[in-house]
């Protein structure tokens, strides 16, 4: 968890995406997300840039995952979701 969002990585391919894709919660307005769940995203995709992202959603990441989070994910495209709902699908 990063500051006032949850943040947590998605499994999906399709166009726009490889096989995953790290998805930041700004409303954390949800609870946490568990795996296997399915669940839709509605937000803006937007290149992750982490100092940027620090300061305009005033997040704070704790130990290594910040290090983690900018290896692995800085320069491609993540989601920040306004909105995210588990959906009922078996």
């Amino acid at each position: 968890m990063f500051g006032k969002s949850l943040s947590y990585v998605l499994e999906e391919s399709g166009e726009i995406f490889a096989d995953k894709v790290l998805v930041i919660n700004t409303a954390a307005t949800t609870e946490p997300i568990l795996a296997e769940q399915n669940v839709r995203v509605i937000g803006e995709v937007q290149e992750l840039v982490v100092a940027d992202f620090e300061r305009d959603y005033d997040l704070t990441w704790e130990g290594d995952i910040r290090r983690t989070i900018e290896a692995e994910y800085a320069g491609k495209p993540v989601i920040v979701a306004d909105a995210v709902e588990v959906l009922d699908i078996p």
